[in-house]
């Protein structure tokens, strides 16, 4: 099976012989960020060992599953021998290192992401994400999170890395400074970035929000955490202006805060108070342009994110019977909620989320119009505003 190897751009071929195949890869934040030069790079995996693993990836444990998601394809003969196989090493995360496979066959070029660790927390995660995307991708029949295909460990390859979908024509995005100095959401396109239309993005949270919630399970409280809005972990396409979100990533599937499962349908209610707040905190939480200074989605976040909250919730009600109650019960207990109330839920959130760091002072001093906000957004919701 031939290769061709490409750093960041599929235009960008790098051989063995060239002397960017020795470079060290970078392992810290700060280094990949290019604030400061890679340390100790004679022990340091470099980018020719990065491509070397992966092909031995793809041509031993992936290369069964490869085959099987190419005929899945409607490729039922395709064969991987007489294709040149494409791998591009696209970033430096935090934790991974992925990678595009593109494999030409006769009809098309077929896309694969692989994410490959190199650290031993990287590796930790990457085994956590692999089996909590293909447990939850099971749960749907709704193609909200990429299929996974393979995995290997430190037994089958020199690093462990999973292959998963490629999702095409789905794009990064991330809060931006407007020209006229407000925030919008910027889309990263290959042609170029772009900002959403206010419209666009309410629709934007609206479907981040459903689709969280349709994944929260109101009984043992688990839900996809983490995510971070900064960390890429949404993706969306547009089309004709219309927008379809997806999440690339499921890190893990787990409570907020650990605890018994619900008993009674007052826990249950609690549980999902506490979702939908915190998600609101999240939903809202960014980094200027991706990896700049923390930024604070507009109060229009909201408005999306009300909506699709209920739609899920909706959802959740119509597919378990014991939930029949749920729309109308939570709508009643946000309803019965002073903004001193909201407040006051929020911090203790906060504190449990995300103590001890740097965005904890950045969401404390923003809690109180937080709260506001939420009232305002949720009060066309509610069935007897005189309760409020």
């Amino acid at each position: 099976m031939p290769f061709e190897f490409c750093l960041y751009r599929a235009d960008d071929t790098v051989t063995p012989a060239d002397l960017r195949w020795q470079w060290s890869m970078p392992m810290e934040r700060m280094e990949i960020l290019g604030a400061v030069p890679p340390h100790d790079t004679d022990h340091r995996p470099t980018v020719g060992d990065y491509f070397s693993a992966v092909v031995a990836f793809l041509d031993g444990p992936a290369r069964k599953p490869l085959l099987g998601a190419l005929a899945h394809r409607q490729k039922p003969s395709a064969t991987l021998n007489p294709f040149p196989v494409r791998i591009t090493l696209e970033k430096h995360g935090a934790l991974y290192h992925p990678a595009r496979v593109e494999i030409a066959t006769q009809s098309e070029t077929a896309a694969f992401a692989v994410n490959v660790a190199l650290s031993d927390p990287g590796a930790a995660a990457l085994r956590r994400e692999y089996h909590t995307l293909a447990r939850l991708g099971a749960k749907t029949t709704r193609t909200y999170l990429p299929a996974v295909y393979a995995l290997a460990d430190h037994k089958t390859a020199r690093w462990p890395m999973f292959m998963a979908q490629w999702l095409d024509g789905y794009h990064e995005f991330h809060l931006s400074q407007r020209p006229d100095h407000t925030l919008g959401i910027k889309l990263w396109r290959p042609s170029g970035p772009s900002f959403l239309s206010p419209v666009q993005a309410v629709e934007l949270y609206r479907q981040a929000a459903y689709v969280l919630t349709r994944f929260y399970d109101p009984f043992s409280f688990k839900q996809i955490f983490p995510w971070h809005m900064a960390a890429g972990d949404f993706v969306v396409g547009v089309r004709s202006q219309t927008l379809n979100l997806r999440m690339i990533t499921a890190r893990a599937y787990q409570p907020l805060i650990d605890g018994t499962p619900a008993n009674s349908f007052h826990a249950i209610l609690e549980g999902l108070l506490d979702f939908f707040l915190h998600m609101t905190l999240r939903l809202r939480l960014d980094r200027l342009d991706g990896t700049g200074p923390l930024v604070w989605a507009p109060a229009c976040a909201l408005e999306g994110a009300v909506v699709g909250f209920f739609e899920a919730v909706g959802r959740l009600a119509v597919e378990d019977p014991r939930l029949e109650d749920l729309p109308l019960a939570i709508a009643y207990a946000l309803s019965r909620l002073s903004p001193s109330q909201f407040e006051e839920r929020l911090a203790a959130i906060c504190t449990a989320w995300a103590p001890a760091t740097t965005e904890t002072s950045f969401l404390v001093s923003r809690l109180k119009a937080h709260a506001n906000n939420l009232g305002e957004v949720l009060s066309p919701f509610f069935i007897d505003k005189s309760t409020r």
